[in-house]
Formats: structure tokens, C-alpha cells, sequence
């Protein structure tokens, strides 16, 4: 039995902005993109060192980060109680932002025997963040031996994944490197396009700007895959109303090639709200 202090309860918190990793991921290869996300999946949390360069991830292109808010998600003290070796991946296919989650940790504080008289309970990691992902269902998550049964695998760290599929977030990393491959070789941005530019240096990378409104159902879709990026980096950002068409949605993506394919990454996107102006007029305001 062990005594739960308060400095041992210390070491059971977990800052939650390091916590969560987001990935943008494209490639044309499948079955390198699946290698590769297992090599990263089972990395142990707070080894942020692999990129694109690193063995095993030379079939995938990769930019990892961690958000720089999740106060919206996990409370204003952007801690999360009751585990140790928190890691809440977030993978994304470039393209289209169609998402892959696994929330993945060593230790959980419930499997820890102790002679507390209070029983201690580890904060719900999953919930909260599922919530402002597309399709925000619950779904419930199923430990690694009962993965292990299913699909013969053996995982080095303890594990839950989301296990209810939908049309957006994506349930297992086979189906999510079959999306990003489709992605690399298929996606194109919607909208119309009023803008692009090269930049001027030794990259020459060439980017895109797409204008769009909510007339679009399929861009609808497509924004509320967006519309995450703006709780984990803009503070005080809320989402907007979808259902409302004087919105405007201004997108950029870079065009660029990979293994011969043209293919496109997004980059970011800004919102622009025609206000009336009277008497008959209507004025625009990012």
C-alpha cells in the first residue's frame, strides 16, 4: 500500500498543453504512413525528437506541435489529474483534416493501490477533447488487452483509443494512413480561388488562398475540422455560427510535390463577417 502526499499527488499531474500533440501528416504510401505512425504512437510521451528525418518516417511528410491553449478543454489551469506518461495524439491528414485521436499514458492513478480513505479518480482526458472534434459524440475506449485479443498486437505502453468510428474521426491507424494517402493524391481544396504567391527564397513553396461560405454543405464539413485550430491557438476564440451565410471563410494551403504527386497542405484559415451598413450596404470585417 502506498500513502498518496501531496507531493506524491504532485507527480500525477500532467500540464495539459504538453499533453496533447497535434500532427499533420501526408504521404503517398499507406502502409509507410501506418509504420510510421506506430513508430510514433509508441514512443514514450515527452520524446518529441522524431521528425520527418528520424529512421522509419522517411514515407510520411510530419509537422508536430503541441497547442498553445487548452484551457477551453481541460479548465482554466490547463492540468489534467491522475496519469503518467499523458500523451493525447491528435493526427490529421493535411488535406482534407479528417483525424485519427489515441490517448495513450503509463500509469493511471485508480490502478495504484493506496491507503487513502478517499478514492482517487483520474480527470476524463478523452471526453472533454472529443467534444470539439468533428462529430462530437462520446464514444467509449477500450484497453489495450482487450486490443491486443483483437488485433494481435502488443503495446508498450497502456493505451485507449477511440474504438466508435464516424465520417470524421477516424477509429485506427490503418484506416487513418489509407485517408492520408487518398488525401496526398486527391485532395483539392474547395472554393474559389483569388489568390496565390510563391515565396522568395530557396524553397520557392507555392501557396494558394480559396474563398468559401456556408452555402456549401461540403464545406461546412470541411470547416468544422478547422474550427478546433482555433481553441488550441487563438485565446478567448469561440466557433461561429455555420448557419448564419454572411460569413465568408478565407482558406490557404500549400501546393506542393511529393513522389511525383501534386498534392496540398492547409496552413490556415481567417473568418470575415459582412456587417449591414446602412442603408442598403453591407461591410466586411475579419
Amino acid at each position: 500500500m502506498e500513502v498518496l502526499s501531496p507531493d506524491k499527488a504532485s507527480k500525477w499531474v500532467t500540464n495539459s498543453n504538453e499533453a496533447v500533440q497535434i500532427r499533420l501528416v501526408s504521404g503517398a504510401n499507406p502502409h509507410g504512413i501506418q509504420s510510421a505512425l506506430h513508430k510514433i504512437n509508441t514512443t514514450s510521451v515527452g520524446d518529441d525528437s522524431l521528425d520527418q528525418d528520424s529512421e522509419g518516417l522517411e514515407s510520411i511528410d510530419l509537422v508536430q506541435f503541441h497547442p498553445v491553449f487548452t484551457y477551453p478543454i481541460y479548465g482554466t489551469q490547463e492540468r489534467i489529474f491522475g496519469y503518467k506518461g499523458l500523451h493525447v495524439d491528435i493526427n490529421v491528414s493535411a488535406g482534407s483534416l479528417r483525424t485519427q485521436m489515441r490517448v495513450r499514458y503509463s500509469k493511471r492513478v485508480e490502478d495504484m493501490e493506496s491507503t487513502s480513505l478517499v478514492k482517487l479518480k483520474s480527470d476524463d482526458v478523452y471526453g472533454p477533447i472529443r467534444k470539439i472534434l468533428p462529430d462530437g459524440k462520446g464514444a467509449d475506449m477500450e484497453p489495450a488487452a482487450s486490443l491486443v485479443r483483437r488485433y494481435g498486437q502488443q503495446h508498450s505502453l497502456t493505451e485507449y483509443i477511440d474504438t466508435l468510428g464516424s465520417i470524421d474521426l477516424i477509429s485506427n491507424e490503418e484506416e487513418f494512413a489509407r485517408v492520408v494517402a487518398e488525401d496526398t493524391e486527391e485532395f483539392r481544396p474547395m472554393g474559389s480561388k483569388i489568390h496565390e504567391y510563391r515565396l522568395e527564397d530557396s524553397s520557392g513553396s507555392v501557396f494558394e488562398v480559396y474563398e468559401n461560405s456556408f452555402s456549401s454543405e461540403k464545406f461546412k464539413q470541411f470547416h468544422s475540422r478547422m474550427q478546433p485550430f482555433i481553441l488550441f491557438f487563438i485565446e478567448g476564440g469561440t466557433f461561429i455560427d455555420t448557419d448564419d451565410e454572411r460569413w465568408r471563410v478565407y482558406t490557404l494551403f500549400e501546393k506542393w510535390d511529393f513522389e511525383g504527386s501534386t498534392g496540398y497542405s492547409f496552413i490556415g484559415y481567417l473568418t470575415m463577417y459582412r456587417f449591414f451598413h446602412w442603408p442598403d450596404k453591407l461591410r466586411a470585417r475579419i
